[in-house]
């Protein structure tokens, strides 16, 4: 190896790196105790169980619309999350409301047909007015089974 080379990328590279360094020290932020305590609402344990259901339905492939029962395929994963998302929108005082948003898409060069399409959408009205919080969900896969 050519140390004449060597040496002054060594040179630049150090100086570059002083250069990025802060002079002060960062200051850690505080955390909003509203996040906070969302965050440690989050369930591990809830989290896996609901992958493992939506894994459970063996096939969330949008082109199984043609095939799917109320156990397996797309519309009984999307039927599912629909019962969660009305669950929780019950524990709401009726400001959650909860619908399907149901399309066809056309065939494209990319597909091999036209295939519905739904997505499970819920809104929440804040406390503020004015103020709604959406959630939906897209659950189909595309792994091609």
């Amino acid at each position: 190896m050519d140390v004449r080379i060597v040496r002054p990328a060594a040179l630049l590279a150090v100086t570059l790196l002083a250069a990025a360094t802060p002079r002060d020290a960062i200051r850690p932020v505080q955390a909003d105790p509203a996040i906070a305590s969302m965050v440690r609402a989050v369930s591990a344990a809830r989290l896996k169980a609901t992958d493992e259901k939506l894994v459970g339905f063996g096939t969330r492939n949008d082109f199984s619309d043609t095939t799917s029962t109320a156990t397996h395929g797309f519309f009984a994963a999307r039927d599912w999350v629909l019962a969660q998302f009305r669950e929780i929108a019950k524990t709401s005082g009726g400001r959650m409301t909860v619908r399907t948003d149901d399309f066809t898409q056309p065939k494209t060069a990319f597909t091999p047909r036209a295939v519905k399409e739904s997505s499970v959408i819920a809104e929440l009205r804040g406390d503020e007015p004015g103020r709604v919080y959406v959630m939906s969900s897209h659950l189909d896969d595309c792994n091609g089974d």
